[in-house]
């Protein structure tokens, strides 16, 4: 695969275009087999669409509309990054899901990776009106639990552009990469468990509510580490401070706390199971420095990756602060000039989670995905 990576914030969609356009033909002057746009809500998603069709003409694009974009070193509010593909060897096939139960993304995945021999990867774009949890089933159903998954999504009911080849709406954005890809995905956590183990004694996994915790209210865990500053905690809602780690194998899986509910259970969002051991977490910096240095040292030692495509966390900009302004910035250092980088930030993940042999959905983790040339 041959990548081209350019970024604009001229104000009109045809100028930002137009740019990103004389900046990828330098590269790649000729067939381009994928297109990748994220774009901000300053730009209209049509305007977009018939600017790239007429500049570039790609084989097929994805786009979506994101709240903040990265390119190379830096973090945008504002702008287009365009991600350009030539794949000679690689198959691919993209497709787009409008209605949201499992039972149709189950056979619209099928149907799709019927096309493709020896498919590798799945990267799919949610947008709010899409259930994460219907997709999860859906794609347990239809590919296993052997195929590379990967996801972003939004769970803000708000309008949220979606584009896919010359459609416009609201739904799922599917690409899934076959024959020669190679693709390495990675999660960098950071956050690390406080204080004692706990059971999570009853869940309600339909509702997403955690009913009780060793056996008592679940939102006694949170009164009885924080004391005296609870107050403070719940009227600020904090909750994205110290999210609740459900354990695995070696890991902990982010549980977002949402809410507290009258009867003292804790709304979530993610994937816990009755029965499960967790602990509090919090997000340690010097550990997640660490964890970034040591995954891209590694990474490049086992491949030479030339693009480097980031699903980062609304959450976890949050509570890094200025930080992560720092952090892009470390990342493009330790990979080089040679790596190309971009990405978004979204509300939640989707990952197999290999060890576990489970498919994950949660909040607040840094995903990178390394493409080979």
């Amino acid at each position: 695969m041959l990548f081209s990576v350019a970024f604009s914030e001229k104000p009109s969609e045809e100028e930002a275009i137009r740019e990103i356009s004389l900046k990828t033909k330098s590269v790649l002057p000729r067939k381009i087999d994928l297109t990748l746009i994220f774009f901000t809500s300053h730009y209209k998603d049509y305007l977009i669409q018939n600017a790239i069709n007429i500049t570039l003409s790609p084989k097929n694009i994805i786009a979506l509309e994101a709240p903040l974009l990265i390119y190379e070193n830096k973090i945008a509010d504002k702008g287009i990054v365009v991600i350009c593909i030539k794949s000679k060897d690689v198959q691919l096939e993209t497709s787009f899901i409008k209605d949201g139960s499992s039972e149709t993304i189950e056979v619209s995945l099928r149907k799709m990776a019927k096309r493709l021999k020896g498919y590798k990867t799945l990267i799919s774009f949610l947008t709010p009106s899409m259930n994460p949890f219907n997709y999860q089933t859906g794609v347990n159903l239809a590919l296993g639990k052997y195929v590379e998954v990967l996801g972003a999504g939004y769970r803000v009911k708000k309008k949220s552009s979606r584009i896919i080849n010359n459609k416009i709406n609201e739904g799922i954005s599917c690409l899934v990469m076959g024959k020669n890809s190679s693709i390495q995905h990675k999660k960098i956590r950071g956050f690390l468990p406080l204080g004692k183990s706990f059971v999570f004694t009853k869940v309600d996994e339909g509702k997403k509510i955690i009913l009780s915790i060793n056996d008592k209210p679940a939102v006694d865990i949170y009164k009885n580490y924080l004391e005296d500053k609870f107050e403070l905690f719940k009227k600020k809602q904090l909750f994205q401070l110290y999210p609740l780690g459900a354990k695995g194998k070696d890991t902990y899986n982010l549980l977002t706390v949402k809410r507290i509910l009258g009867d003292e259970s804790l709304e979530y969002f993610g994937i816990v199971h009755s029965g499960q051991k967790g602990r509090i977490m919090i997000l340690n910096q010097e550990e997640l420095k660490e964890d970034i240095k040591k995954t891209l040292t590694e990474i490049k030692k086992q491949m030479s990756p030339r693009l480097m495509l980031i699903f980062d966390s609304l959450i976890r900009r949050e509570s890094l602060k200025k930080s992560d302004n720092e952090e892009k910035r470390k990342l493009k250092n330790i990979m080089g000039k040679d790596v190309k980088i971009a990405g978004f930030y979204c509300d939640y993940h989707m990952a197999l989670n290999k060890n576990l042999n489970e498919f994950i959905i949660e909040e607040g983790n840094l995903h990178l995905t390394f493409w080979e040339k």
